[in-house]
């Protein structure tokens, strides 16, 4: 498990590539925090062959 904290503030860097070297099924989460309540969260599964 990894946590990072990311802000995006510019229409160039809306993406995000990473790399792995293992595969499987992961899931990535993405949050949406404003004044310090989660106003908006979604979850995207990726399968890595």
């Amino acid at each position: 498990m990894r946590y990072a904290v990311t802000s995006i503030r510019t229409p160039r860097s809306r993406t995000r590539t990473e790399t792995t070297s293992y595969i499987g099924h992961y899931y990535v989460e993405a949050m949406i925090v404003k004044n310090g309540v989660c106003v908006a969260q979604s979850r995207q599964d990726v399968i890595v062959i």
